[in-house]
């Protein structure tokens, strides 16, 4: 089964509709038809295939078209084999991709271990000072990098609820408030005076529309969640964006 890698959908984002629940399309690539097999598979590949590329070609030390032939591999099995016929429901999707990730790493040495001599070049099996690979490093190499894309993916996903739930209440200039006020990073925020200069309304009014739209804001961030998570305030919390619902 050819897969495409979908960076160019993942790209466009989903302006007109918010994308179904991981686990929907999940469902959906282990027991449809070959078509809605296909379109979810579509659905998925762009959430993820960002961080297994990159876990795979940072631990098995491949790259160029090895790389895209393995991370390709990795979602034809990940729909046609084992990973999704077996699945039962871990706690979070977000776990679900690691255990598929990890699953496959370990066939993937093993078929290279078993190849023998004219594998033995492989650079999967050795760090680049040819010393034995590090597994617990990998390990935890892939969940730093799953981890990251949650993060950004479920940061996206709950600004599009605040962006949809504001314009559609008329209410523009609040998104736009919460926007310039808020930082997902370390970063120093802007003082409510600059903020009430730029959009031309007095603090007072900015104060109140930052309280507005944090409330939609959190809303949106335990929805997400709870697509993502059979617990969503731990997923939040795992992710780091815990204090965002105080």
């Amino acid at each position: 089964m050819a897969v495409s890698d979908g960076r160019d959908r993942g790209r466009r984002g989903s302006s007109s509709r918010l994308p179904e629940t991981p686990w929907t399309l999940l469902r959906r690539a282990r027991d449809g038809d070959e078509p809605d097999r296909r379109a979810a598979l579509d659905e998925l590949l762009p959430l993820y295939y960002k961080p297994v590329r990159s876990f795979f070609g940072r631990v098995l030390r491949v790259d160029g078209q090895s790389l895209d032939d393995v991370t390709q591999d990795f979602f034809a099995r990940f729909v046609e084999k084992e990973f999704v016929k077996s699945l039962r429901h871990e706690k979070s999707f977000r776990a679900f991709v690691k255990v598929c990730c990890r699953r496959h790493w370990i066939n993937w040495l093993e078929a290279k271990r078993r190849a023998g001599p004219r594998d033995a070049h492989v650079h999967g099996l050795h760090d680049r000072d040819g010393a034995p690979l590090d597994l617990a490093a990998a390990d935890g190499e892939l969940d730093e990098l799953v981890d990251a894309e949650m993060l950004r993916i479920t940061i996206d996903r709950a600004l599009e609820r605040l962006r949809e739930t504001l314009t559609r209440q008329g209410k523009a200039v609040y998104l736009e408030v919460f926007l310039a006020r808020t930082r997902f990073d370390d970063g120093p925020t802007r003082s409510y005076e600059a903020i009430a200069e730029q959009v031309g309304r007095s603090v007072y009014d900015v104060r109140n529309y930052l309280t507005h739209a944090r409330k939609v804001f959190r809303r949106a961030l335990l929805e997400v969640a709870s697509q993502q998570s059979d617990r969503p305030r731990d997923e939040l919390r795992e992710l780091g964006l815990l204090r965002y619902l105080g």
